[in-house]
């Protein structure tokens, strides 16, 4: 096999490497921004549903399609702050 049979070889298989990183990229992307979303629970606020460092996955679908209701529990960014809260609905207006 010569040095350019190689050569083209090598970079076949580079791109396919590239295109599947680019591929998969792309679905953890879309799964982060639309799907679901990872959090730390920071605080013992919510102990005991849960406790401190707790790793979560918020479900970003649900939201968009049921109102939210007494009990649920949700993550928000307060105004002026840059750490989500995770906190239990008690009351709606």
């Amino acid at each position: 096999m010569t040095f350019k049979m190689k050569l083209r070889y090598f970079l076949l298989d580079l791109f396919d490497m590239i295109s599947f990183l680019v591929f998969v990229g792309g679905i953890v992307l879309f799964v982060r921004f639309f799907v679901a979303n990872p959090y730390t629970v920071v605080g013992a606020s919510m102990s005991p549903t849960f406790e401190e460092n707790d790793f979560i996955i918020v479900d970003k679908i649900t939201p968009r399609f049921n109102d939210l209701k007494r009990g649920d529990v949700i993550v928000f960014v307060p105004p002026g702050k840059t750490i989500p809260y995770i906190k239990r609905i008690v009351g709606i207006p």
